[in-house]
């Protein structure tokens, strides 16, 4: 398929020429937090095609911001990555998220799918830390079949895919329930006694701790 242009000397249209197809912007959304499979990207984006998907990642990948490397032993698959001009492009899709949570309805419609990424995604966008300078919170949390850490501090939240042996928190959930526990539309007690929420390592106490660090935005309720 020919590429299509703006034919427009400028930088916005030039970015669009690139990125600004339908489900392209979310591909790179689905990678921000590390490799991912073919078959991740298809689960993760359960209205995008096969076909569409290829297309998609071939003309990311002829532009230079993915690349595939081997997953680690025993793994013999090969998973695609950000390159560093993919992850540049990340500081331009979070102020485009930021400004597109006023426009979500909460609490979420039972007919939207929330993958793993895009609710991790909106903890980023939550986040509202409340510890003292000196605190320092990491979890492990499983949206199976992904795994993710967490490092939170008085400023700052990292998160990347992958584990965290050493974390305080090991916590299993889905996509829905950390949400609403992040914008405190779920009490930690209530997701607990509804199996909504597992805590494999850890106590509530730190489980509330951890969803303290997280509100919706001024405005929104």
């Amino acid at each position: 398929m020919a590429k299509r242009s703006y034919q427009q000397y400028c930088p916005l249209a030039h970015a669009l020429d690139l990125v600004g197809e339908r489900w392209t912007l979310l591909v790179v959304r689905e990678l921000q937090l590390g490799p991912r499979r073919f078959t991740d990207l298809a689960r993760g984006l359960p209205g995008l095609s096969p076909n569409l998907l290829s297309e998609r990642l071939r003309a990311l990948e002829s532009w230079g911001l993915i690349s595939t490397e081997p997953l680690p032993p025993p793994a013999k698959l090969e998973a695609y990555v950000l390159t560093p001009a993919g992850q540049a492009l990340n500081a331009a899709l979070f102020p485009l998220a930021q400004w597109g949570v006023q426009f979500l309805q909460m609490p979420i419609p039972d007919d939207e799918f929330l993958g793993a990424i895009p609710a991790m995604t909106s903890l980023r966008l939550l986040f509202q830390p409340t510890m003292a300078e000196t605190e320092r919170l990491s979890a492990e949390l499983h949206l199976e079949p992904d795994c993710f850490r967490l490092l939170l501090t008085a400023a700052e939240l990292h998160l990347e895919q992958g584990f965290s042996p050493e974390a305080a928190l090991v916590l299993y959930t889905d996509p829905k329930p950390l949400l609403g526990l992040a914008t405190g539309m779920l009490a930690v007690r209530d997701a607990l006694d509804g199996s909504l929420l597992q805590i494999r390592r850890g106590t509530p106490d730190a489980v509330k701790m951890l969803f303290a660090q997280f509100s919706l935005p001024t405005g929104r309720s």
